[in-house]
């Protein structure tokens, strides 16, 4: 399969899918390349009160953002013989994210004469991660018997980059600052499942082991312009380096049975985790050992062909990713900078569900009550600085609970159209403490979403994308609604094998992010707009009855995000 798609304001991506099967042998590869050019404007404002007066900083930004990724994987599956099969597969992807940014600021203080000035900041990222996983699978005569055993290592490389430039326009020279830093993030994991039936095959029961291993290497080195020579001063002070490494290993049993019209599934993961860290200058050793267990209980209820009804309960942990826990100091934005935190905690949340679904035909209706608490919920929280700064970092300061209701519906209501509404209304509460500051928010909020299809005649379709986020609370402030809507037309050439399709993204420009923090002794409010609003082109050809290789979750390496 081969497909490629081009975008307004220099949008374009390719990619190319092959699989080609022998008696014992099964081939698959794939490589895509994806460019993306966006430009980004803003304005911030802020309000301080400091010890004998007040500041008011306003910022007006603009940005212009390059994103280029190209992706490689190959990989082949080989059948030992009926019950046996092996998979190798490696991936190597390569992302650059390029920035550059220039800010007006006005800055008013009750004490001193107002203060006018320009900054400009440039920004690369380099991220390269290479994925290499090999599969075991076993089969039986008893179909619902399976065991597996997979391994698979990780290696991220962030190299990041940036400089800035802030001139006040007062004929004092132009301060500039620079900072590198060179990211190595591996992973390993090796898991076995077994999967057996019981009971005359009216439970299953399920059951394995997974051990993972995290290693972080960072190291960042900070530089400032000297006025005379205008070369660049090494700082020692705030130059570093932080080494992590984390194991998870984990057990789980779950059983899976029925009696009459009622299914049931109950399961147990048992996890411990050990964690060593520390930097090289600064005051910071962690050393953690800990064991959570995390249970699962799901009922369902079929009073009638068509109904189901559905109990259930989970507890899940999320766990910080590298950029959350790297304590390097992000000073981009020398007025807003922001670090991670590496003594932060996992987060843990509890969920209970009540479920009914309906089936009628070619339509289906479901709706569902649920509550959910997360304890120690990881959270972003800004503190003011006493050097006129901002200072955001995460930390495990609040718990939080959501209680609501979600509906939905879908199918075709029409011969050849279908309609898939959802809506969700929920109230959200956040409480904690961070320091002297009280975490305390509590609001309703709903999200909405439709997507519909048309069959407009022989081998054209359109479709319409429609979703709307209504205002919602943080534990320092409030995000305002979000709202936008995507419209995509497909044309069928040769019996399917050849399709034209054109999409427009945010079909009324009404994108955009804006959100409102409230801390001690100040308030900040921050507006964002992306060039969202782009019309995509795009032809993909199909070959020979190619079938994408369904592959599992996780194996394409980590997020270029993480860090």
């Amino acid at each position: 399969m081969i497909s490629s798609n081009v975008g307004t304001n220099d949008k374009y991506n390719s990619s190319v899918n092959l699989n080609y099967k022998l008696e014992h042998v099964n081939f698959f590869g794939n490589f895509d390349f994806r460019i993306n050019n966006f430009m980004n404007d803003g304005n911030s404002t802020r309000f301080a009160s400091y010890p004998g007066f007040t500041n008011s900083l306003n910022q007006v930004s603009t940005g212009n953002f390059t994103m280029n990724m190209s992706n490689y994987n190959l990989g082949f599956d080989y059948f030992l013989d009926d019950f046996n099969t092996l998979t190798l597969q490696g991936n190597y992807r390569k992302f650059e994210f390029n920035n550059a940014f220039k800010s007006q600021n006005t800055s008013i203080s009750s004490n001193s004469p107002t203060e006018f000035y320009e900054r400009y900041s440039e920004g690369a990222r380099d991220f390269q991660n290479q994925n290499y996983s090999l599969n075991y699978k076993r089969s039986f005569l008893d179909k619902n018997t399976e065991l597996t055993a997979d391994v698979t290592y990780s290696r991220n490389d962030v190299n990041l980059g940036s400089f800035a430039n802030i001139d006040k326009f007062n004929n004092s020279a132009v301060s500039r600052t620079r900072n590198d830093s060179k990211n190595k993030f591996e992973f390993l994991v090796g898991s076995v499942n077994f999967t057996m039936p019981m009971f005359d095959n009216t439970g299953k029961i399920e059951t394995g082991l997974k051990s993972t291993v995290r290693d972080l290497n960072s190291a960042v080195e900070y530089f400032n312009g000297d006025a005379g020579t205008n070369n660049w001063i090494f700082n020692s002070n705030q130059s570093n380096t932080f080494k992590m490494k984390e194991q998870i290993h984990a057990a789980f049993l779950i059983y899976t049975g029925s009696f009459g019209d009622f299914k049931y599934q109950a399961g147990i993961r048992a996890e411990n985790t050990t964690t060593e860290g520390k930097t090289d200058k600064t005051n910071v050793d962690v050393n953690k050992n800990y064991t959570d267990f995390f249970p699962s209980v799901y009922l369902t209820w079929s009073p009638a062909m068509a109904q189901e009804i559905k109990a259930n309960y989970s507890r899940r942990v999320d766990r910080p990713n590298p950029r959350q826990i790297n304590p390097f100091i992000d000073n981009t934005d020398s007025l807003n900078i922001s670090y991670g935190n590496p003594n932060l905690d996992p987060q843990f949340t509890d969920s209970y569900e009540l479920g009914y679904s309906l089936f009628m035909g070619k339509l289906n209706f479901m709706t569902s009550l649920f509550y959910r608490q997360t304890n120690d919920a990881i959270n972003f929280f800004t503190r003011l600085g006493n050097n006129g700064t901002t200072e955001s970092t995460w930390d495990n300061i609040a718990t939080q609970k959501s209680t609501g209701f979600e509906v939905s519906a879908g199918g075709e209501i029409l011969p050849g159209f279908r309609l898939n509404p959802s809506f969700s209304y929920f109230r959200t509460q956040v409480n904690g403490q961070s320091g002297i500051t009280t975490i305390a928010s509590d609001d309703y909020s709903w999200t909405a979403k439709l997507i519909s299809s048309l069959n407009l005649f022989e081998g054209a379709s359109m479709q319409l994308f429609f979703n709307y986020n209504a205002p919602n609370v943080s534990g320092q402030g409030r995000t305002d609604e979000m709202y936008f809507m995507d419209l995509a037309y497909k044309q069928d050439f040769f019996d399917g094998n050849l399709s034209l399709s054109i999409r427009v993204s945010d079909l009324f420009n009404t994108m955009k992010w804006n959100m409102t923090t409230t801390g001690t002794n100040f308030d900040l409010s921050n507006y964002r707009k992306n060039d969202s609003r782009n019309v995509y082109v795009g032809l993909t050809y199909v070959f020979n009855s190619f079938k994408k290789q369904q592959r599992k979750p996780g194996e394409g390496g980590m997020d270029e995000n993480a860090f």
